[in-house]
């Protein structure tokens, strides 16, 4: 009635409750699952039961420690449409952002949301976009700068006029010619263009 889905999503949805109510999962929370990754996945209605099934049963699962299911579905679809992952492949990217929140020291709901979140802006590095994300993560500990504003900075240097006049200004400031705007340009992974504005500061002393 909610979705206008068939029946065999109402039997997803009462199965789900039935099996995970010993995890807190309510029938409102399996009926939000179904709706939030019908409505986000574009492939979701296309998928087999059983692979419906097992990315909704996750999206509860991480739902219990914290992980809203909405960003969940959205990290869902920016894993299948922008870093070619399957359904399965889906699920192993959403705990592989897990254990390095964990691993990071960082808020698992934080880092989940922020995956989510950035995904159109790391659409461009395909497969290797979660691996860019994980790297941009450890920058963001460190530096106490949120990923989206990272790849504010080092997305400045993909074209070559937004890379001599990014590079123009960071030499102004740093009074010298530290930095290389074709080489920042060449460097597309956005860790390692950070890396090099970093290195510039310290030839600076700054």
């Amino acid at each position: 009635k909610q979705y206008h889905l068939s029946d065999v999503y109402t039997e997803s949805i009462v199965g789900q409750y039935t099996a995970m109510t010993r995890l807190g999962v309510t029938m409102e929370d399996a009926t939000k699952a179904q709706g939030a990754f019908a409505s986000t996945v574009t492939d979701f209605t296309m998928m087999s039961r059983s692979q419906r099934d097992a990315l909704t049963e996750s999206a509860l699962v991480h739902e219990r420690l914290g992980i809203a299911i909405d960003d969940t579905a959205k990290a869902t679809q920016n894993s299948i449409k922008f870093f070619g992952a399957s359904g399965d492949g889906a699920i192993k990217i959403q705990n592989e952002i897990m254990a390095t929140a964990k691993a990071l020291g960082r808020s698992p709901q934080e880092m989940a949301s922020e995956f989510a979140q950035a995904g159109g802006s790391l659409a461009k590095f395909g497969t290797q976009g979660v691996k860019a994300f994980k790297d941009l993560s450890r920058i963001s500990k460190l530096t106490g700068m949120d990923v989206q504003k990272l790849l504010n900075v080092t997305n400045k240097f993909d074209t070559f006029e937004g890379a001599a006049e990014s590079a123009g200004q960071l030499n102004a400031a740093l009074g010298g010619n530290f930095v290389n705007a074709m080489d920042l340009m060449m460097a597309t992974d956005p860790a390692e263009r950070f890396g090099m504005i970093r290195d510039a500061l310290d030839n600076a002393g700054l």
